[in-house]
């Protein structure tokens, strides 16, 4: 009676936990290989400096378009400009001091940074410009003329829209609230209108509300960039420190059952089917993204790429690492299997003929042909399977001389199920198949199989 028979073979679990251990290290390693790109490091912090001296330029040049406005009101921004760069000093220092943790300590201080703004250079800058506007407003009423009126309320509306204008033009399109400055844009039309219509005290307060406003953005706007630039900054970095680790990752070292490395590399691109070049080009397609001039990536999102999506590409590397070994392990388990099957079948009177890989290619099945004094002949391939990098399915096709009973072949499958069980490996799961799993010359109706399925383990 013929038939296929179908046995399930899977690694102990004592080597899974040793291979699991073995890939853990792995992730040290590499967690221990990023806090040494210190040049990446140096180069953000570099990029952080040049942004400063931007920020710099950019308060010399508000202050300019501010200029036409009363000097107390000018004083106010000056001061509130002198508390801008302190703080940007003064984040950069701790950046410096903080520099081995980069990017987790890029996060904190912007968080720092971002209460600090809020309970101080921000109230500091509305409750002075309040006081100012309402001594300008007092004033106004008491001394000025209708026609002094009119151009100070022209003066206030033009030097808002120049305002406007400057948001526009010096922060990061994504960063600016447009909703905010469109509102702000309406007051001061409205503004325009009363002025227009002789409502002259109407359009001096309406210009200075929407100014007190506009100033209040821009002065938001600036922790905003610096913030951004510092997220982005944190983010090249972890990629470029991520994309140097997966050029070191091309050819990695391959383990053995117990965890150890051995000497032997392996290319891991190969044995993956081109998923470490799949990954590259993700790692360059984000790191481009992010540091576009016109991204279209809000803070928020710059955020989430740091926490998530960066690290997710981590995971990915060592997934691809770990998959790469494992497809090495699997290969080496493949003439390992094959030999304890020649060791079995040794036993019941055949000898190798000859056995390689197919195609002389490690990644492809192992076959091995033994032949019996009597001319029989036992066919073993041992296959990498497609539902698992790490299983490979074992067949045994039998061309026997003299038909076997369904007896006799059951009786040479359980003496391999033992060798291999001997070799610490758990067997279980034998069943007839009804199907032809393999492709080979035809031959006598007397032949059949028996597979088995390998997985060489979970992890490396």
């Amino acid at each position: 009676m013929s038939g296929y028979k179908k046995v399930t073979v899977t690694i102990g679990e004592e080597e899974y936990h040793r291979l699991l251990e073995a890939e853990n290290r792995l992730r040290f390693q590499q967690s221990a290989q990023s806090k040494k790109r210190n040049q990446n490091v140096d180069k953000s912090i570099q990029q952080l400096y040049n942004q400063v001296k931007e920020m710099e330029d950019r308060q010399s040049q508000f202050i300019k378009t501010v200029s036409h406005l009363d000097r107390s009101i000018q004083q106010v921004e000056v001061d509130s400009a002198s508390q801008i760069m302190d703080q940007a000093s003064a984040f950069m220092n701790d950046l410096e001091a903080y520099k081995d943790d980069f990017v987790e300590s890029t996060q904190e201080l912007v968080a720092q940074q971002g209460e600090y703004y809020h309970q101080a250079i921000l109230q500091e800058h509305a409750d002075r410009q309040l006081t100012m506007l309402r001594v300008q407003r007092r004033l106004n009423r008491a001394q000025q003329s209708d026609e002094q009126k009119r151009d100070y309320a022209l003066e206030w509306i033009t030097t808002s829209d120049q305002v406007v204008q400057f948001i526009l033009h010096n922060y990061r399109g994504q960063l600016v609230p447009s909703a905010s400055l469109e509102q702000i844009t309406q007051e001061l039309a409205l503004a325009q209108q009363n002025l227009d219509n002789n409502i002259l005290d109407g359009a001096i307060l309406g210009a200075q509300q929407a100014y007190h406003r506009l100033s209040r953005v821009r002065v938001e706007l600036e922790r905003a960039d610096q913030e951004y630039t510092a997220l982005q900054q944190a983010a090249a970095c972890a990629l470029e420190t991520l994309s140097q680790q997966l050029d070191e990752a091309r050819d990695y070292p391959a383990i053995d059952l117990e965890g150890n490395e051995l000497s032997e590399k392996i290319p891991v691109d190969v044995w993956t089917n081109g998923r470490l070049s799949m990954l590259q080009a993700e790692i360059r397609r984000v790191h481009q993204r992010i540091l576009e001039v016109e991204s279209s990536i809000s803070l928020d999102q710059m955020d989430a790429c740091i926490n998530e999506q960066i690290p997710a590409l981590g995971e990915q590397l060592v997934n691809i690492i770990h998959d790469a070994r494992k497809a090495a392990l699997s290969s080496q388990l493949r003439i390992n299997i094959a030999e304890m099957v020649v060791q079995a079948l040794e036993g019941q009177g055949f000898a190798l003929v000859e056995g390689q890989y197919e195609g002389n290619e490690m990644k492809n099945a192992f076959s091995a042909r033994l032949c019996a004094l009597d001319g029989s002949q036992v066919i073993v391939r041992v296959v990498p399977s497609r539902q698992d990098m790490g299983s490979n399915d074992l067949y045994l096709r039998n061309q026997d001389v003299e038909e076997r009973t369904d007896y006799e072949l059951k009786i040479r499958a359980q003496e391999i199920t033992r060798t291999l069980h001997d070799f610490g490996l758990t067997v279980h799961n034998l069943q007839q198949v009804p199907v032809i799993p393999i492709s080979v010359p035809q031959d006598s109706p007397k032949q059949q199989s028996i597979r088995a399925n390998h997985p060489s383990g979970n992890s490396e």
